[in-house]
């Protein structure tokens, strides 16, 4: 095998793989954008019906945060596990 050969092999792979991650970070940002412009509606408080017993009170869903999640994946994993778009 020649050296120009491998300089190809070598550059088809590595195109491959930077094709590859630029894919993972557009999805990213592409999800990050839509939460950034969406995310707040979806998760202001929300207004439940209750039954006719309770007629004279209010039910509300409160969307709090709980903490820090994370996770322990392969490095090529999607930064955004669940998926945000409905």
């Amino acid at each position: 095998m020649t050296a120009e050969r491998r300089g190809d092999i070598v550059a088809q792979r590595l195109f491959a793989v930077l094709d590859a991650a630029l894919g993972e970070v557009l999805t990213t940002c592409s999800k990050l954008d839509w939460l950034i412009q969406h995310g707040e509606r979806y998760l202001r408080p929300e207004r439940r019906r209750t039954n006719l017993l309770m007629f004279y009170k209010k039910s509300w869903v409160c969307y709090e945060p709980l903490g820090v999640v994370a996770a322990i994946v392969s490095w090529n994993y999607r930064a955004l596990l669940p998926k945000w778009t409905p």
